[in-house]
């Protein structure tokens, strides 16, 4: 299971005026947030190759972000905490209000079951986040990532 936690992009808190909001754009372009990820599974540990996470808004990067492979006990979860400098493309099309940001999450899994391990089965998962006003999450604390629709995937590399 992956959820997304503690959204906040510093750059929306207690802004004002347009003047001040460009000045802190400029200054801080970042979007941090915390990946957990859950391994309920019993007996079966995990092997995640690479993750890629990319953020977007509308239908442009907003950035991106890989993290190294890893390890995965059963029955363990793993936080990280996840530092994405933002394009200055984001912050010119940011108005007050919410905003949704879409996290896209694609990795590579092998499963270790006893002493085997399984072949790799790749993982395409998405969010879409509300962030308020403040840079931070609205409504829910934490927001579930879920199967990408094929449909979707299809649309978003042009192959409809």
């Amino acid at each position: 299971m992956y959820t997304i936690t503690n959204l906040y992009i510093p750059a929306l808190e207690g802004q004002n005026s347009t003047v001040h909001r460009n000045e802190v754009f400029r200054q801080n372009t970042s979007i941090i947030f915390n990946l957990e990820i859950s391994n309920p599974n019993k007996g079966i540990g995990v092997y995640y190759d690479g993750i890629n996470l990319t953020l977007y808004y509308t239908d442009a990067i907003v950035g991106v972000k890989s993290m190294p492979a890893f390890y995965q006990g059963h029955k363990k979860t793993t936080l990280h905490k996840v530092l994405v400098n933002a394009s200055q493309q984001f912050w010119r099309g940011i108005e007050g209000g919410t905003l949704y940001l879409r996290v896209y999450l694609e990795t590579a899994v092998k499963y270790k079951i006893f002493r085997s391990k399984t072949k790799h089965h790749q993982i395409d998962l998405e969010a879409y986040v509300p962030i308020g006003s403040d840079g931070r999450i609205t409504g829910e604390k934490s927001i579930k990532l879920h199967h990408t629709l094929k449909l979707l995937k299809q649309t978003k590399y042009g192959n409809l």
